[in-house]
């Protein structure tokens, strides 16, 4: 039987902001500090690591991990993904490049594309199972990838990467 994995959804389906700004009241003065910082300096919280941001409040890592979780985020890393979502979420760059476009503009599109791309991905993923096919893949003694259709150079992307790490691979269009 095949597993079948769901998309989570954001904490309560909320903006991280909000969630800061209607759980505000019921923080304690630690938690209030962290959620003032957080809110004033979105693109320092971004571009920091828990270690960073608790020395710059004047706190450590585990209360910061508890405040996330106080959010119903998992910890750190999950707040900082709706809040990267949020801010990817509110320049809403449309996805169509017109010809009207600078090449510029053209670029943050695709760029602000592949991003949420790989944020949806992200959410996709399960740690277990991709340790769990790492191992599978490790230990084969050959991986074999087979396409159909427009999917060969995908197979052969693959293929070509397993051989430069060292793993016996072949690529084939058809299945044998």
């Amino acid at each position: 039987m095949e597993q079948q994995h769901t998309v989570p959804e954001p904490p309560q389906n909320e903006r991280y902001d909000s969630k800061i700004r209607s759980s505000y009241q019921s923080f304690s003065k630690t938690q209030k500090r962290i959620a003032n910082y957080i809110l004033n300096h979105r693109e320092t919280v971004l571009q920091s690591s828990i270690t960073v941001l608790a020395k710059k409040i004047g706190t450590n890592p585990a209360t910061i991990t508890r405040f996330c979780q106080a959010l119903r985020y998992k910890g750190f890393n999950e707040l900082k993904f709706f809040m990267e979502n949020d801010l990817i979420l509110s320049n809403n760059i449309p996805v169509e490049i017109t010809k009207e476009d600078s090449i510029s503009a053209g670029i943050q599109k695709l760029l602000s594309y592949n991003i949420q791309s790989l944020n949806d991905t992200m959410l996709l993923m399960d740690e277990k199972e991709i340790k769990k096919a790492i191992s599978l893949i490790v230990n084969a003694q050959k991986v074999y990838f087979y396409a159909q259709g427009g999917t060969g150079s995908a197979a052969q992307f693959g293929y070509h990467l397993f051989l430069q790490v060292g793993l016996q691979a072949t690529a084939s269009r058809t299945p044998p």
